[in-house]
């Protein structure tokens, strides 16, 4: 087949129409490698030790002032420890479980049940189509991609948020395809 736009012939076009909960699916994996990711664990867990530096910190000067550094002292100092500690954590939590819900319900209108996804490979580009859009993307933007439960995530090279697409929408054909297309440095051989 050959799109209208483009003269060169689209490789391994398939098309999906995306059901009731897709938009809850690439939400949830919007969340998790969020999440996950290893500079926000960093500062999830750098925040918690400050935290905790300074209530241990701040017992033990009270401690001292008032000369209750005893075993009720140091139990008491434990538990202020690790209840800041959850305390941060459950923000954090928090936090996130507030931005995944207004992201899923953001998604949930702008991917309704029925929107169709199409993606096509010419030489140079990518053609993603779906009911409302049509984009042809040259493979130098991406850096790499991955597979997380039934969705690709597209890494591009000047984002941290991935270009998320069904998996229907990809053969092992086309994959293999985009593989040999993405290059470390952006050009292809």
């Amino acid at each position: 087949m050959t799109d209208p736009a483009s003269p060169e012939p689209l490789r391994y076009e398939r098309t999906y129409s995306v059901g009731r909960q897709f938009a809850d699916r690439i939400a949830s994996v919007s969340f998790r490698r969020s999440l996950t990711r290893p500079r926000r664990l960093l500062q999830i867990g750098v925040f918690g030790i400050v935290m905790g530096a300074l209530c241990g910190a701040e017992g033990i000067y009270i401690g001292q002032k008032f000369e209750i550094f005893t075993v009720v002292g140091i139990i008491g100092q434990t538990f202020a420890i690790v209840t800041v500690a959850i305390g941060v954590l459950g923000a954090v939590l928090l936090a996130f479980l507030f931005n995944f819900i207004r992201v899923r319900d953001r998604l949930r209108e702008q991917l309704p049940e029925g929107t169709v996804f199409s993606v096509g490979f010419t030489e140079t580009r990518m053609v993603v189509r779906t009911t409302l859009t049509s984009s042809e993307i040259s493979y130098e933007i991406f850096s790499s991609w991955a597979q997380d439960r039934d969705v690709i995530l597209l890494y591009r090279r000047a984002s941290a948020v991935p270009a998320i697409l069904p998996i229907q929408c990809f053969s092992q054909e086309s994959l293999a395809w985009l593989t040999a297309k993405i290059t470390p440095t952006g050009i292809a051989p």
